[in-house]
């Protein structure tokens, strides 16, 4: 397919009309006025809730809530209140229904192979179904070198939160592996799994939820959800390249053996310093056409972070 002069200044056209941009402090006074008319008249901010369960969920979500995403209620659910430090643990079903309540959205976390996230992360999905909130699972699967039985529990309940959830993200323990390097300690591989489920919610957050999302959440669900077992993909780019961090993403070994090509549904959320030239758009646009069908249904957004190297976070889903 060529990538003609016209096609790009069209997708160019939608990809800024889609940006967000986030400005500095420095100008908070100059905006303040405006941004409050737009606030009150067009955007209402959406009550989102972090569910962390079991040890691995509470993990990232200690880990978030000192991370610098506002605007987000953290809700912990674990046998042993000792590992957390954000909020409370919750340990009943009532209390669970209590902390949802009035949820517009809702991502849950947890770890799957052991018992807690296994068995209660599906019960958890149906309560904040029954708020009508958009259910994001997020799945962390076990090392291979932690044996096959609990492979196989984690598959049981990944099938199990499907029924329910709008979408179940994996994060693959055996994947995060190699994004770090081999000297590396376990604790580091803990660490970085709780990095990357930050930023899948983060990237989740700032492609659907954010105040400059113009579709409604409900309108949302509708269009877009449930789309059932999504991978993920991340790519940085420490030398400020926005195509690098496209390739990187695209290339993530998170995404493990799934193709692509064989995805119905694309969600991207790419960040930028603002300093990139037309030409590297140009780039990165012809790079991520060639990866895609005609007919995959694709959403993508910008958000311009100017103090913060180049990122792309990209949802696959949609998967037979």
């Amino acid at each position: 397919m060529e990538f003609t002069r016209r096609r790009f200044i069209k997708f160019l056209a939608f990809f800024i009309a889609n940006i967000s941009f986030k400005i500095p402090d420095i100008f908070g006074s100059i905006f303040d006025d405006s941004q409050k008319l737009l606030k009150t008249k067009n955007y209402k901010k959406q009550k989102v809730k972090v569910v962390g369960i079991g040890w691995a969920g509470c993990n990232v979500i200690n880990y978030m809530s000192k991370s610098g995403i506002n605007d987000i209620e953290y809700i912990a659910i674990s046998s042993d209140p000792r590992i957390l430090d954000c909020c409370d643990v919750i340990q009943n079903k009532k209390k669970i229904r209590d902390a949802l309540a009035g949820s517009e959205c809702v991502f849950i976390i947890a770890g799957m192979g052991g018992k807690t996230g296994t068995r209660i992360t599906p019960v958890v999905a149906q309560i904040s179904k029954e708020f009508d909130a958009l259910t994001i699972g997020i799945v962390i699967t076990p090392f291979i070198f932690e044996g096959k039985k609990r492979l196989i529990m984690a598959e049981k309940g990944i099938e199990k939160l499907k029924k329910t959830a709008d979408a179940v993200i994996l994060i693959p323990n055996q994947a995060i592996l190699e994004l770090i390097p081999s000297s590396a300690i376990l604790a580091e591989a803990f660490k970085k799994s709780d990095e990357v489920c930050y930023l899948v919610v983060k990237a989740f957050r700032d492609l659907f939820l954010d105040e400059t999302t113009c579709m409604d959440l409900q309108d949302i669900k509708k269009v877009y959800f449930p789309v059932g077992i999504t991978r993920v993909g991340i790519g940085y780019s420490e030398k400020g390249s926005l195509k690098d961090a496209i390739k990187m993403a695209l290339n993530s070994p998170l995404f493990e053996k799934a193709s692509l090509k064989k995805a119905k549904n694309i969600f991207c959320t790419i960040y930028f310093s603002g300093e990139e030239t037309l030409s590297e758009f140009r780039e990165v646009i012809k790079i991520l056409s060639k990866k895609f069908y005609k007919n995959t249904k694709i959403l993508w957004k910008g958000v311009m972070e100017p103090e913060e190297l180049p990122k792309a976070v990209i949802f696959a889903s949609g998967y037979e």
